[in-house]
């Protein structure tokens, strides 16, 4: 009977970790597709920043295009971008 009860609790415990490690890698994998994801907002919101400025520069003077693409580039840095270019915008 005490081989038994061993090769039970050996069981349970590897299934325990085999469980315990299910979840931990879930929760990494989880976080690094919100960082990956969270990233491609901030390369889009960049995008639009850029082309922004590029009008600007060609043309120097503002028109609906122009204040539509500001506005657009101003709404994505307040939604995926860092505190501190936050405030640069805001200035």
């Amino acid at each position: 009977m005490e081989i038994d009860t061993t090769i039970n609790i050996s069981i349970l415990i590897s299934a325990c970790l085999a469980i315990i490690g299910w979840m931990v890698n879930n929760y990494f994998k989880r976080r690094h597709e919100i960082a990956k994801k969270r990233l491609e907002y901030r390369l889009e919101t960049l995008h639009s920043m850029i082309q922004a400025d590029e009008y600007l520069q060609k043309n120097n003077k503002l028109d609906d295009n122009v204040l539509k693409q500001i506005n657009i580039a101003s709404i994505n840095f307040q939604l995926y971008g860092y505190q501190d270019e936050i405030d640069i915008l805001n200035l």
